[in-house]
């Protein structure tokens, strides 16, 4: 432990900002962070020029749901076999989807953890006669959710 703490360097995404240290604590924060990823390192140096490094973090932000469209079959719309598709497309502008699921009639019914972003992708069901119900939900890799 050196009682001679001098400067404190934070390099945030390959820039630097200098300030004065002079103990063994402090906080810095940067704000407004976007969404993105941000890499960083802290390097604490002394009055006779020994330094310590920290390794480099890095910090993701993803604070937006997958975009999700429905696109079939269409809303109110009969079948006449009991095979049903249902198809749709997903793509998450950061991260990336993790999974997406099938509800009909409200109880889970199949699940892709397989996704190719912003294509057309589908679930195949075969259902009884009668009315059904069902919807789609995306999750991306923050656990952010989208749901038709």
């Amino acid at each position: 432990s050196d009682n001679n703490p001098d400067t404190l360097i934070l390099s945030w995404n390959s820039t630097n900002q200098s300030r004065p240290y002079a103990g063994s604590y402090t906080n810095i924060t940067e704000s407004p962070l976007d969404d993105g990823t941000y890499r960083f390192f802290a390097v604490v140096n002394d009055s006779s020029g020994n330094s310590n490094r920290t390794e480099t973090r890095i910090l993701r932000i993803d604070t937006k749901s997958p975009t999700l469209a429905l696109l079939g079959p269409e809303n109110d719309s009969w079948k006449t076999s009991a095979l049903t598709w249902f198809v749709y497309n997903t793509s998450d502008a950061f991260l990336g989807v993790m999974n997406c699921s099938l509800y009909t009639d409200s109880i889970l019914n199949h699940t892709n953890t397989s996704i190719e972003e912003g294509q057309a992708q589908n679930f195949s069901v075969s259902f009884a006669s009668g009315n059904h119900d069902w919807s789609i939900r995306c999750e991306d890799r923050t656990s952010k959710q989208n749901q038709s």
